[in-house]
């Protein structure tokens, strides 16, 4: 069979999965312990039917339309999001609770939108519910929704970006992304559990396409480390996503020590650096094979993966380039040598990827050189051809010329005691143009501690210049549905 012939829409792979595995679950959102809802595949696709017919009533065939999908919940998402590309439109993943600025920002810019899922007081559009679903109606076309999938990114700065994540909704089975799925030792068939929300693009993305190769798809509404660890137990999940905050978390439950984690065939992080001992600790509970990490963006032009036992032996690094080659550049737009951090520029070898449509109606572009594209990190390349990130391009902090990246400063202020989080950030001074600036959250009863104190307990740690100079204390630091602290917001 030929390529073009093995391809599927998203709409014509669920009814193919419904047939062959039709009563087993798809979908599955976890609430909270003992609390949850599932989905099969022969109901998804008969709902989802029914969701793609309401549209097609709306007359989204004469006047295509975005649907901004509000719900955390996976069933409803997934219901409502088959339901558009069954339809031939595109879905927008935004939380729930987006604010009336943001969110009238970005429909301004996309014409006609249809909400689904939570409300918001701020919208005045078209809006679908599941509960006035007609049952009984099904799509009499195959349509290919394009773009599939938005996500909105970058909001810290400004109005986010909407980027199209995986393009055309027309993939091949077994082909996802230049075979980044095989890197990451995903199965078809699989239990996923899928800890990064499906209002982030990491999570929307790894969700819909692991259902596409007929895997069983777990998500949790909100992360709490006691929920996720129940639900691996209580579900075998085998394949795990996640970001270094939510291991972390995990590692500090009382539950953590207790779980059965045999189910585990894999646990792959992204989104940030891990703190090497958090890292250390997994491997040691599950073992370093099962223990994975992918570097890239949501613009999904290019990933790199490591394996915990390469981990071990090239600490720090996030692997090797597995659809894409790699280029390290300084700001003349010349290679560097090996071992030098420069930008990180990557040439994308994934079918059918389009830069120049990355950013949905708009004229932003990524930045490039030569076909190659970069999104703004910093790093080098060993002389293994490995990868390492040092921060990113507008995170670093240049103190009296010399260069601080957040997260090397980031990770032992968490590891001290009484520390729940914390964000460095760089502060205007006089002398050194920015100074380290380190914003902190306490755990319950543990008290300040003075900038001298500070300083003293990382003295040893870190080099001099990377100390903070100053010190402020929160009650919280808000983190995005992601578990990411968008850092710009706190400069």
């Amino acid at each position: 069979m030929s390529e073009k012939a093995e391809q599927l829409t998203m709409g014509a792979r669920l009814r193919q999965s419904a047939s062959a595995v039709g009563s087993s679950v798809v979908f599955r959102s976890v609430k909270a312990i003992d609390d949850f809802r599932e989905i099969s595949w022969s109901e998804l696709d008969r709902k989802s039917d029914a969701v793609a017919s309401t549209l097609l009533e709306m007359e989204v065939e004469q006047n295509p339309a975005t649907v901004l999908l509000l719900t955390r919940d996976a069933v409803d998402h997934a219901t409502l999001a088959y339901g558009a590309w069954k339809a031939g439109q595109t879905i927008l993943c935004l939380p729930p609770g987006i604010g009336s600025v943001e969110g009238k920002a970005i429909i301004s810019r996309i014409g006609r939108t249809i909400a689904a899922g939570a409300k918001v007081d701020w919208y005045d559009g078209d809006v679908l519910s599941l509960s006035d679903l007609k049952e009984g109606g099904k799509p009499e076309k195959d349509p290919v929704s394009d773009p599939l999938m938005l996500v909105a990114t970058g909001g810290s700065t400004g109005i986010p970006k909407l980027v199209d994540v995986l393009g055309a909704g027309l993939f091949t089975p077994g082909a996802f992304l230049g075979g980044l799925n095989s890197a990451l030792k995903r199965l078809p068939r699989a239990k996923a559990f899928i800890m990064t929300p499906l209002s982030h693009g990491a999570g929307a993305a790894t969700a819909y396409m692991a259902a596409f190769e007929e895997t069983q798809v777990t998500t949790l509404e909100k992360f709490d480390p006691e929920v996720a660890l129940w639900a691996i137990e209580k579900f075998n999940l085998e394949q795990i996503t996640t970001v270094p905050t939510m291991m972390h978390r995990m590692l500090r439950s009382p539950r953590f020590a207790t779980t059965n984690l045999d189910s585990i065939k894999s646990i792959v992080h992204t989104g940030g650096h891990a703190d090497p001992a958090d890292k250390e600790a997994w491997i040691s509970r599950i073992g370093p094979e099962k223990v994975l990490e992918v570097w890239g963006s949501s613009e999904s032009v290019g990933h790199a993966v490591i394996s915990g036992e390469e981990w071990l032996a090239h600490r720090g690094s996030v692997g090797k380039p597995v659809n894409c080659r790699a280029s390290i550049l300084d700001p003349d737009g010349k290679e560097v040598p090996t071992g030098e951090i420069g930008e990180i520029f990557v040439q994308p070898l994934i079918p059918r990827g389009n830069l120049d449509r990355k950013y949905y109606k708009s004229d932003l572009r990524m930045k490039s050189l030569d076909g190659y594209v970069s999104f703004g990190d910093l790093g080098y390349l060993d002389k293994d051809g490995y990868l390492y990130i040092a921060g990113r391009v507008d995170d670093l902090i240049i103190t009296g010329g010399a260069n601080v990246y957040p997260d090397e400063v980031e990770i032992p202020i968490r590891r001290l005691a009484g520390i729940e989080d914390c964000v460095v950030v760089g502060k205007p001074d006089r002398e050194l143009n920015l100074a380290v600036h380190a914003v902190i959250s306490l755990k319950p009863g543990a008290k300040e501690m003075s900038i001298e104190d500070l300083r003293s307990a990382l003295s040893g740690q870190l080099s001099a210049y990377k100390l903070p100079r100053s010190v402020e204390y929160r009650s919280e630091l808000p983190r995005t549905d992601a578990g990411k602290i968008r850092r710009k917001s706190y400069r």
